[in-house]
């Protein structure tokens, strides 16, 4: 690879380090347990001068320069200090693209043109795999050679369409990497939507697939709507990292950011440190990696979280509907089909079916249409040979909104819906809506509280009319009365309103 003499922020050239190089950016790239039985973690990351150039052979002994480790839990602070890091350079990765092409993913072109810039710069060496999700999968270019596939890449043209299935799309995507014989592959999903409609698959699964396939994947987040912590925890634990649009700011540019992912992949700098404090349980540390030059000083952070959590039972969304009407449309006899399979295969199991509508529909039939579309669902669901007894409905209308502001069409689809939730005593249906937080990281502490009382609990997104609220919420109940009796034992410790859900 050779030295990039223009200006760059992102990765772009490599060079030797010297006395007179300029150090212009430190970028934490992956974060990983060094194996299952150990408390180590691997940091990577990779140092640039004010070209892109990764400085190689960086003497932090000979050079004047300082790098430490910063890791926050709460009030607690540990520094490391490093004397020596050598880097690592190794052969060109296998690809693998998922594109989101759910209803909110708008500017397809310009994406498809960007990933085309990336895959011309991508080495001879490298096989390339491109798939696109909504509530369905699609392998649109098995693994190919970068020319074939920058042929077939002209040819797609797609219309966003749809539910959005992130966990069950990684995890096929994983599965169809896996085969490539080269040892060095990556997944690099970009989003515009968080997962609404995976049936089978949860972010667990798509953890253990990527360990067990030696795939690290990488979130590239293009909209500030997506709830990402179980994203964060797919990439941390795989070895990837999550990437927002918003962070770079007028920075931002696709092709450059795809170029630096699979570069920083295979080639970086490692430190190993403890990361996690055994002696205290937390989901979330704050790491922070500088590098001092005589005055100059560099760093970058971010946040890590732990895997430990269990998956509550979140309400799916089964399909959309057309405005004023509660015909199920053809696209969604997949997702239907699939939900009637889980219930075949586990008659015990009961599920409950809530109609919603937006506010852009005739006032005088949301309530009314709501309900038809949940009836709709269940009526489709008996002829496949699902059980009368298994399904119950009711409707929202339009008081539960996905999105409160209905400011494109697409959004107003998103409202117009059908969700399902578990609801036999096995799920653990009940929950507590415990607080309200407009930041994701309070909501986690929130989390980390209760759960340090012995109670399960974890958060969800909810969008409103100006931000996003996190909903801190306590589960695991099988009966009502076991949720009132919880909170009756809250409110002898803590004035909090606490409501069952």
């Amino acid at each position: 690879m050779k030295e990039s003499k223009d200006s760059s922020y992102y990765f772009t050239g490599i060079k030797n380090f010297s006395e007179i190089s300029s150090l212009s950016r430190i970028k934490i790239t992956s974060i990983l347990k060094e194996s299952d039985k150990s408390e180590d973690y691997k940091i990577r990351f990779i140092l640039l001068d004010n070209f892109g150039n990764f400085l190689d052979k960086v003497d932090l002994n000979k050079s004047s320069l300082q790098l430490s480790l910063i890791q926050s839990y709460g009030s607690e602070i540990y520094t490391h200090i490093y004397s020596k890091i050598k880097s690592t350079i190794e052969k060109p990765s296998d690809i693998g693209i998922l594109l989101d092409n759910s209803l909110s993913f708008s500017n397809q072109p310009e994406i498809l043109s960007e990933i085309e810039k990336f895959f011309g710069r991508l080495s001879d060496e490298s096989d390339i795999m491109l798939s696109v999700f909504n509530h369905n999968y699609e392998n649109v270019i098995k693994l190919a050679k970068k020319n074939f596939a920058k042929s077939l890449l002209k040819n797609i043209h797609l219309t966003p369409n749809g539910l959005s299935s992130v966990y069950e799309a990684t995890y096929q995507a994983l599965v169809d990497l896996s085969p490539s014989p080269n040892d060095k592959k990556l997944l690099i999903v970009l989003l515009n939507n968080s997962d609404n409609s995976s049936l089978s698959r949860d972010h667990n699964d798509c953890i253990e697939l990527s360990r067990k396939s030696g795939i690290p994947v990488y979130f590239i987040i293009l909209n500030d709507y997506i709830s990402s912590y179980p994203l964060k925890l797919i990439s941390y634990h795989s070895g990837g990292y999550v990437h927002y649009k918003d962070d770079y700011g007028n920075n931002f540019n696709l092709s450059s950011l795809l170029s630096e992912i699979e570069l920083s992949s295979r080639i970086y700098y490692e430190i190993i440190a403890p990361l996690f404090n055994s002696s205290e349980k937390t989901k979330i540390i704050n790491v922070n990696l500088s590098l001092i030059q005589n005055d100059k000083k560099i760093s970058d952070k971010t946040i890590f979280y732990s895997s430990e959590i269990i998956t509550p039972n979140e309400r799916k969304i089964i399909a959309t509907f057309n405005e004023n009407d509660h015909k199920l449309k053809e696209d969604y006899a997949g997702q239907l089909f699939s939900l009637a399979q889980l219930l075949i295969d586990n008659p015990e199991r009961k599920i409950r079916l809530i109609g919603h509508s937006s506010k852009s529909e005739d006032y005088s039939f949301t309530d009314s249409k709501s309900y038809k579309r949940a009836s709709e669902i269940k009526k489709k669901l008996i002829i496949l040979g699902v059980k009368d007894s298994q399904i119950e409905i009711t409707d929202a209308g339009s008081t539960k909104p996905f999105y409160s502001f209905e400011q494109y069409e697409w959004q107003k689809e998103m409202n117009r819906r059908v969700e399902f939730k578990w609801i036999d005593p096995t799920s653990l249906p009940y929950e507590i809506i415990a607080q309200k937080t407009n930041s994701e990281y309070s909501a986690i502490k929130f989390t980390e509280e209760w759960e340090k009382q012995g109670l399960r609990s974890y958060f969800e997104r909810v969008e409103s009319s100006d931000e996003p609220i996190y909903r801190v919420k306590i589960w695991g109940f099988s009966t009502k009365e076991e949720a009132e009796k919880t909170i009756n034992k809250i409110k002898q410790k803590l004035t909090l309103v606490l409501d069952i859900e």
